[in-house]
């Protein structure tokens, strides 16, 4: 893991950057599982006059995920196979050199790496705000910010030969390319004001705005099989017959209003309104 950390600025303008890296090895030695992940940040305000300052935070997240699959199984079925057919005893290979029935259907395929899942996923988000103190007592604040995180995994499964006899190869498992897209958007806004003032041995303190909030997502899954090279990941090089494509996706929106009064009287006697 790596951070920095850079922040400075003046009486009018203030900024901070930083950024890290982070990586973690995974637990299997053949056809490893590695996660990277980057982070970088940029916040900043500008005093623009003694009752109007205006901020921002830009945020941006990136990672990738690589973890073994097995043709024997699908998705999620690496453990069960090594507890179920991964016996303490059995040879993987034969003496010729080809896999064993044993080894092909637990630890074949990390140990010829042709299986595996690549996640990617990117995230972005921007805010802008403001704070304005037009009277004495009163302060409004807002802000705007927007969302967006895009995600996409590929899927290969590739099978494994084994043998059984000298000269015969069997090829088991699944054969396919599949990969999965999705893409989130978020459109937040909220807007609210303050209100704060002491009349002698009465307290009073009010606050009401309103939120905003927009939401979307869109999916595809996109599958051929037919797979006809094992150290290649192109579509163009699935050439079997069985399709899948699917899509869909949702959205939604919602709006509010919110207020709070506080009162209190000597600082021993407190009245709430929500």
């Amino acid at each position: 893991e790596h951070a920095l950390n850079v922040s400075g600025g003046t009486d009018k303008i203030k900024l901070s950057l930083s950024g890290r890296y982070y990586t973690q090895d995974g637990v299997f030695r053949y056809n490893p599982d590695n996660f990277n992940r980057y982070n970088f940040r940029v916040k900043g305000e500008i005093k623009l006059n003694d009752k109007f300052f205006v901020n921002t935070n830009v945020d941006y997240a990136n990672l990738d995920y690589r973890y073994p699959l097995t043709a024997q199984g699908g998705v999620n079925a690496v453990w069960r196979l090594l507890s179920a057919a991964g016996f303490p005893l059995a040879p993987l290979l034969n003496p010729d050199g080809t896999m064993t029935n044993v080894g092909a259907y637990s630890i074949g395929d990390f140990y010829e790496q042709k299986s595996f899942s690549l996640l990617k996923q990117t995230s972005n988000r921007y805010t802008i705000g403001f704070t304005a103190l037009p009277v004495k007592h009163l302060t409004v604040k807002g802000d705007f910010t927007y969302i967006a995180t895009s995600a996409a995994e590929q899927r290969r499964f590739f099978p494994v030969s084994y043998s059984i006899k000298p000269g015969v190869l069997t090829n088991s498992g699944l054969n396919y390319l599949e990969n999965y897209d999705s893409t989130d958007k978020d459109l937040i806004g909220n807007l609210y004001a303050s209100y704060t003032n002491t009349f002698g041995d009465h307290s009073l303190t009010a606050l009401v705005g309103g939120n905003l909030e927009s939401y979307s997502m869109r999916q595809r899954r996109v599958r051929r099989d037919g797979l006809i090279v094992d150290n290649i990941v192109d579509w163009n090089l699935a050439t079997g017959t069985n399709y899948v494509l699917t899509g869909g996706g949702y959205e939604w929106a919602t709006a509010g209003l919110f207020s709070r009064v506080n009162y209190a009287y000597k600082n021993k006697y407190l009245l709430q309104f929500n």
